[in-house]
């Protein structure tokens, strides 16, 4: 169980990052489609969320495809917004399954209970239908 809940936790931790990495890109996008980014100061973000979070969002959001150099177009700035969405979506099915894991094993848990719960039942009824016949 503990082990779920620390895959849980983990990847609801990696969501959280990666949606704070998603909001701090869009604020480097340009306005207009012609414009293009402060690639410096993109990069000098990147390296103090690598510090912040111990996570380099190159690697952990896919975005070592794109060049970083500079000009870095509206579009190129569009695209490592969907590449960091879709790394979002991964992080959120990977909780969601750990969570149906979760469950599974709480209701075989307590399957496993209600069936020890019944056989005591009925251990007891039958020691009591015991001690009456012998009375």
């Amino acid at each position: 169980v503990q082990d779920y809940l620390n895959e849980m936790q983990a990847q609801n931790r990696m969501a959280e990052v990666a949606n704070d990495y998603l909001a701090a890109l869009r604020s480097y996008r340009p306005q207009e489609a012609s414009g293009d980014a402060d690639v410096t100061a993109l990069l000098n973000f990147n390296t103090e969320f690598l510090i912040e979070h111990g996570i380099d969002p190159k690697k952990e959001f896919g975005l070592e495809q794109f060049n970083w150099e500079p000009p870095l177009k509206q579009t190129e700035i569009d695209q490592m917004i969907e590449a960091t969405r879709s790394k979002i979506s991964s992080y959120n099915s990977t909780q969601d399954l750990a969570q149906l894991k979760l469950q599974r094993f709480n209701n075989n848990r307590n399957e496993a209970i209600s069936l020890m719960s019944n056989l005591d039942k009925s251990f007891t009824e039958l020691a009591m239908s015991i001690i009456r016949n012998i009375q």
